[in-house]
């Protein structure tokens, strides 16, 4: 199976949100991708994989955070 590779545009749409932030993220090399030619290209396969890890990383802290405010 190929690689799919996206464009900053399809990337916001598939996560809905504005191209702005892709360029942001992807600058600030919080993004997988690559600037290519002075266009960026993201491999889905990693975009989703990044989306899974912040996800978990968001549900993670709001545990620690819900577990320390139960502790007061």
């Amino acid at each position: 199976m190929s690689e799919v590779f996206l464009t900053a545009a399809e990337v916001a749409a598939l996560l809905k949100i504005k191209v702005d932030t892709i360029y942001s993220l992807a600058a600030k090399g919080q993004l997988p991708g690559a600037k290519i030619g002075g266009q960026w290209r993201f491999m889905e396969s990693r975009v989703r994989q990044w989306f899974e890890a912040s996800t978990q990383a968001s549900q993670s802290s709001s545990v620690v955070k819900l577990r320390e405010s139960k502790a007061r």
